[in-house]
């Protein structure tokens, strides 16, 4: 889906240094990496999905600093019993999430679950029943800024088992 060169993708999307889950994928559980005694530097599409995955594993507000980043799901996950409401919830906060991101200039899709992401793929237009997906796949499409390239990323497990 994306045809960028590394040093386009580095000036669109940026870098910063890479981090690795500590407890195996466990996205909350981050740490920089190191190697040969230097500072590991993601860029370009690598840092653009290490950056939202990290905003999604961030509860919105909860960094001090920036109050504006992270992610508002983990409340609807608390709050809504409602397994379609649910979904639609999510998606509207990975929406938000997006827009927030100087980066991204337009949001495309956002497919929620193993269930809705498999259906897309093999080109099915319905929606599978609220019961078939999980809250832990994120695939998202979007156009960056600066850039007619759409690009498809799949953010991961997130929010836990659905």
């Amino acid at each position: 889906m994306t045809t960028l060169d590394d040093r386009e993708a580095r000036r669109l999307l940026g870098w910063g240094p890479r981090t690795r889950a500590v407890v195996d994928d466990v996205e909350q559980a981050q740490d920089i990496v190191i190697e040969k005694g230097d500072l590991s530097l993601a860029g370009g599409l690598d840092a653009l999905r290490q950056d939202l995955a990290a905003a999604l594993a961030t509860p919105l507000g909860s960094d001090p600093l920036n109050p504006a980043f992270g992610f508002d799901g983990f409340r609807t996950v608390a709050e809504e019993a409602d397994r379609f409401i649910l979904r639609e919830k999510l998606r509207v906060a990975v929406v938000n999430l997006l827009k927030a991101d100087a980066r991204v200039a337009r949001v495309d899709r956002v497919l929620i679950g193993a269930a809705e992401i498999a259906a897309a793929r093999e080109g099915r237009s319905t929606a599978p029943a609220p019961s078939a997906f999980g809250v832990v796949d994120i695939e998202v499409a979007f156009r960056l800024r600066g850039s007619s390239e759409r690009l498809r990323l799949n953010i991961g497990s997130i929010l836990g088992s659905g």
